[in-house]
């Protein structure tokens, strides 16, 4: 069992929460810890009747990031096939930022490069079922750790857990944890 191990560091932290159901398109929204709205994510991917089965888990699907405070907007884009996708997270101008594949079967990490630098990190996600404790954590190649998320409040009414705390420890990372966090609430949302 792999265990998440986090060097303690005075981060920024985010709360997030899930605002729809897995048979709705996505929607969740980070806030800061005085409560403003940091980033609203929402499915911008059409909703179609195939949504309500399964199969929807190896569609496309097309998530809109607003940073709320600058009004800068981006997007994550999953390709690829069902049982390897890879996520992208693209700039207004669809200039690839960062790119997300997976680098184990069962889908409990990742390989996170961030495009204009080339700097690489791995994401861990130690539980690889949808309920139960989940935590996340973003580190460098070296080892420091660059943010961390755990996940609380498991809702049967959403399919997943209602809130997410994301500490940002390395602030270029920021956007790179948000989108992680997304990514993994629709893979535990089967989206």
């Amino acid at each position: 069992m792999a265990v998440l191990r986090s060097h303690h560091r005075e981060g920024r932290l985010f709360f997030g929460e899930c605002l729809a159901g897995s048979l709705k398109p996505a929607s969740y929204v980070f806030r800061d810890v005085l409560g403003g709205v940091a980033f609203r994510v929402d499915q911008i991917s059409p909703w179609r009747l195939w949504h309500f089965t399964k199969i929807r888990g190896a569609l496309a699907l097309e998530l809109g990031l607003l940073e709320t405070k600058s009004g800068e907007e981006f997007a994550a884009r999953r390709r690829g096939p069902f049982w390897k996708p890879r996520w992208e997270v693209l700039d207004p101008g669809g200039t690839i930022l960062f790119s997300y594949v997976p680098a184990s079967f069962w889908g409990t990490s990742l390989t996170v490069t961030a495009a204009q630098t080339g700097e690489v990190a791995a994401a861990r996600v130690p539980n690889p079922l949808l309920v139960w404790r989940q935590r996340a954590l973003l580190s460098g190649l070296d080892g420091g750790d660059l943010a961390s998320m755990s996940w609380s409040e498991y809702s049967l009414s959403l399919g997943c857990h209602r809130r997410v705390r994301v500490e940002v420890f390395e602030a270029s990372w920021e956007l790179a944890a948000i989108a992680l966090a997304a990514i993994r609430w629709s893979a535990l949302q089967q989206r």
